[in-house]
Parts: C-alpha cells; sequence; structure tokens
C-alpha cells in the first residue's frame, strides 16, 4: 500500500515513551507501520463496518511531538471517550480510529457522542480491510 504525507519520526523513543506513559502497548504490526509511515495517509482510504460503508480514515496521529495532528496531544483531549480507547487514526470528519484496549481491536469512535462500533479485531486486519 502507498502513504503520502509520511513524516519522518524524530524521536525512536517516542512510541515506547507514549506506551510507558499511557500504559498501553502497541502490538508490533503497529509499530512497524507507524516507523515507515508516521502521520502517513493511506492511499487505500476507505473501509466497511457492519454499520456503515464507506468510512474513511485521513491519517495516522504522527508521533512527532511538534506534528499537528500528534498522538500526544490528540490523547490529552479526549473528553467523553472512554478511557480504554487509544486512538492512532483520524478521519476527515475528526472522529477516531482507536485500539480497544480491552481486546486489541480496532474502533470508530464518533468523536460528538462517544458511540463507538468494531471495525476489526486487530490492526493488521484493518489494514487489509482498506480499500
Amino acid at each position: 500500500m502507498n502513504w503520502k504525507y509520511v513524516k519522518p519520526i524524530k524521536d525512536e523513543n517516542s512510541i515506547s515513551d507514549f506506551e510507558k506513559e499511557h500504559g498501553y502497548s502497541f502490538p508490533e504490526s503497529f509499530k512497524e507501520t507507524v516507523k515507515k509511515y508516521n502521520g502517513g495517509r493511506p492511499e487505500k482510504d476507505a473501509y466497511d463496518t457492519e454499520m456503515a460503508k464507506e468510512r474513511t480514515i485521513k491519517s495516522l496521529l504522527s508521533f512527532n511531538r511538534t506534528d499537528k495532528e500528534n498522538i500526544w496531544k490528540l490523547s490529552e483531549n479526549l473528553e467523553g471517550i472512554p478511557k480504554k480507547y487509544v486512538t492512532f487514526a483520524i478521519d476527515h470528519f475528526g472522529n477516531f480510529i482507536c485500539f480497544d484496549a480491552d481486546d486489541g481491536s480496532i474502533a470508530f469512535v464518533d468523536h460528538e457522542t462517544a458511540n463507538s462500533e468494531k471495525i476489526s479485531d486487530d490492526f493488521a486486519a484493518f489494514l487489509d480491510k482498506l480499500y
């Protein structure tokens, strides 16, 4: 898959620093993707869930603290979103794509209502769903 607007990670420890600070360990497939495509936008950006067709992903959140859409800043401002969600991407409307810390599945979370729906069982399956 091709990715656009990739921002190289400035600090190689930023992923592990985030994990330590937030008490969540990302799966290896996610870490490898971020190391290559930090902050990037996937060329294939649509996916379907059981509840909706053609949802989109805008971009992965950057692990660079100075980038505009970064995981650090967004994680500080998640009012009303259940703590079990670890946001790693956003869509074009400000909604979140998250890891569910309870089981490692991937979920869509509406930023206005905090309603969620499962996307896939894991990160690799999420990437496979993109078209």
